[in-house]
């Protein structure tokens, strides 16, 4: 059972863009909710929403981002600084 839960773990990562993108057409398009949507595809709520901001993130250099910041710099900020830097 615990390897079960490790391969579908690992299903989610691998296909979190298109189940991200199915789940939001789903939702757009029908007069089913987000979190119906959500339970169509076995995943939680949380889980989506978290796939989600991490698939939009373009301020992080890895980009991985679980929150931004206020005073956070952009990519282009950092490239700007490495290159006054040399």
């Amino acid at each position: 059972m615990i390897g079960e839960l490790v391969h579908h773990k690992n299903l989610l990562k691998q296909h979190a863009n298109s189940i991200v993108s199915s789940v939001k057409a789903i939702a757009q398009f029908s007069k089913v909710t987000v979190s119906k949507a959500c339970k169509l595809y076995g995943i939680s709520e949380d889980c989506y929403y978290a796939q989600k901001i991490k698939i939009i993130c373009k301020t992080s250099l890895f980009k991985k981002c679980y929150r931004q910041y206020p005073n956070q710099l952009t990519l282009k900020e950092i490239t700007d600084i490495e290159y006054l830097n040399l």
